[in-house]
């Protein structure tokens, strides 16, 4: 999964794509199609927001960004992750 993008949209129907890198150990780069934002973070994890009732799930990069998720793009990205773990 190293160097293969994961593309997916956030709650408000924004594309995004995780791409996995091998960077000194594995590197996150996420960017956003349409706004050209582009984080690239040393790790990457799935979270919940307990505050947020309707959009609970949250991916999380260095704890200084974060996407809104839904539940079934949790689920993608937690195979993702999983797979880039391995």
């Amino acid at each position: 999964m190293i160097n293969q993008p994961h593309a997916f949209k956030d709650v408000k129907g924004m594309a995004w794509t995780l791409t996995a890198l091998a960077m000194s150990g594995t590197q996150f780069a996420l960017e956003s199609d349409a706004s050209s934002v582009c984080v690239v973070a040393s790790k990457a994890v799935l979270t919940m927001d307990e505050t947020n009732e309707q959009h609970p799930f949250v991916l999380e990069l260095d704890d200084n960004a974060s996407v809104i998720i839904d539940e079934p793009t949790m689920e993608k990205l937690d195979e993702f992750l999983q797979a880039v773990a391995a």
